[in-house]
């Protein structure tokens, strides 16, 4: 995300050392996230894959457990689509358009969380939603079957 920005690393980990923790602990979910997570939750197998730093992972797993979001693995890594690709990973929901571009490149479909930075990525296997209830239409259109991974 620090891409975005146009930050270097170093730049991402200054603003990351400062408000990092504050940042991730005081955000709410989206709406209906934890609603459609649950959801998905029970029909396939959740990782949540992050480029957030290291020193974050604590702070994010009691977020997900106070907002009572249940996942079947955490990771935090740079190199995101690595793990994807590890893990086998059947489905994104990013809102980076970088991962977008790259993670279709699999031949796997993608759901892009829309937001202004991303508007110029148009693909057939990039599926856009406008909030969490289209994520859970996007995947329920893609008739995964259950314990796929997303």
């Amino acid at each position: 995300m620090y891409r975005l920005y146009g930050w270097s690393r170093e730049e991402r980990d200054q603003v990351f050392n400062q408000y990092g923790i504050d940042i991730h602990w005081n955000s709410s979910p989206y709406p209906n996230a934890v609603e459609v997570l649950e959801y998905l939750y029970n029909k396939h197998k959740i990782s949540f894959i992050s480029a957030r730093p290291m020193f974050c992972k604590d702070i994010t797993i009691q977020w997900l457990k106070y907002h009572n979001i249940n996942y079947h693995n955490l990771f935090l890594t740079e190199e995101k689509l690595a793990k994807c690709h590890e893990l086998n990973v059947d489905i994104l929901i990013d809102d980076a358009p970088h991962y977008a571009e790259e993670f279709v490149l699999f031949n796997k479909p993608y759901i892009l969380y829309d937001q202004p930075y991303n508007h110029h990525i148009n693909h057939d296997l990039v599926l856009r939603a406008h909030n969490w209830t289209d994520v859970k239409k996007c995947v329920e259109s893609l008739k995964f079957q259950t314990n796929d991974r997303i």
